[in-house]
């Protein structure tokens, strides 16, 4: 936070005795003017004078009260230029006093109105807390490169200012990186579930779809211990990669393409093998439904959710015994 004015090169505090109420927008207008106005200034007085100089004019006569600030005004042309850079002077002193009479998140909140802290928002971190460390950390560089740049045209900066300017900075983009990072964090969230919930569903409509395919005597035999003893190696999620794998050859460039007999017959198996797993997961009875335990007719029961679910009445038959 600005609170200090070279003098002579020492830093000397120039908040006044009574401290001043400041508005919100006067301390983003001084934020703003200390950062960028001397560049402008710099630019305009080079157009203005170019390279023409009074050879008639001595500047250090004409510097007066600010001598604290002649290694800067002793390259004025003439007596214009110099009572410009003297405007120039007083305009930064006077920003920084209302800074100095602003509080500590008057200016962090004035920051945020920094166009150098638009520049880092779009390469924000995947987290809230990534992208606020990553947006403090870009705002602080390239504030820290705009003061470096600045000693040359404000003699009124400071090296303090500068550490400090680029702190605040930092502090600025830090806070606007991460509220910029909360709604694409939320939505991503609402996204991922969204994509998991539909994974869900559509696997639990194949695994339906498998079970609903299968006759009385497929089951009986893909359930006989010699087909499951093929398949005891193999993991639930290997099973499924394989039937996809399986259903995939079947689709050519042209369109569909048949699969071969032991494709099909390898494809019967898996999706076979599937089903009894599927079967063998609800079949472990933890709410005794095949004990006849259904409780009242006002409660739901594993076995009303099985037969309300919208799935084909051989599925719901085979799920119910």
């Amino acid at each position: 936070m600005i609170n200090e004015l070279p003098v002579f090169g020492k830093s000397e505090s120039y908040a006044p005795e009574m401290q001043q109420a400041m508005s919100f927008l006067d301390t983003v207008g001084a934020m703003n003017s200390v950062s960028y106005s001397p560049f402008i200034d710099a630019y305009r007085n080079k157009q203005k004078y170019g390279y023409e100089i009074d050879t008639s004019y001595n500047a250090l006569e004409d510097i007066g009260d600010y001598k604290q600030y002649s290694n800067s005004l002793v390259f004025a042309q003439n007596a214009e230029h110099m009572a410009d850079m003297k405007a120039n002077i007083d305009k930064g002193v006077g920003s920084r006093r209302v800074l100095a009479n602003s509080g500590f998140w008057a200016q962090a909140g004035a920051g945020l109105f920094d166009p150098i802290n638009l520049i880092p928002l779009p390469f924000g971190g995947a987290s809230v807390f990534r992208a606020a460390a990553r947006g403090g950390v870009s705002v602080a560089g390239l504030q820290a490169g705009l003061e470096l740049s600045k000693g040359l045209y404000d003699p009124v900066q400071t090296m303090e200012e500068g550490v400090t300017n680029t702190a605040m900075a930092g502090l600025s983009g830090f806070l606007l990186g991460g509220a910029f990072a909360v709604p694409a964090a939320r939505r991503d969230a609402a996204f991922k579930r969204h994509t998991e919930a539909h994974e869900k569903a559509t696997q639990q409509v194949e695994d339906f779809e498998n079970l609903a395919a299968l006759s009385d005597e497929e089951l009986a035999a893909a359930r006989s211990k010699p087909i499951r003893n093929q398949f005891e190696s193999k993991s639930t999620d290997s099973l499924k990669a394989e039937a996809k794998t399986l259903r995939d050859s079947a689709i050519g460039p042209q369109g569909p393409v048949p699969l071969s007999v032991d494709n099909q017959a390898r494809l019967k198996a898996v999706t076979s093998e599937l089903a009894v797993r599927n079967l063998d997961t609800v079949g472990k009875d933890p709410y005794a439904i095949a004990a006849g335990s259904t409780g009242p007719i006002y409660l739901p029961t594993p076995i009303r959710r099985v037969v309300a679910a919208p799935v084909p009445d051989s599925g719901n038959e085979r799920m119910s015994r």
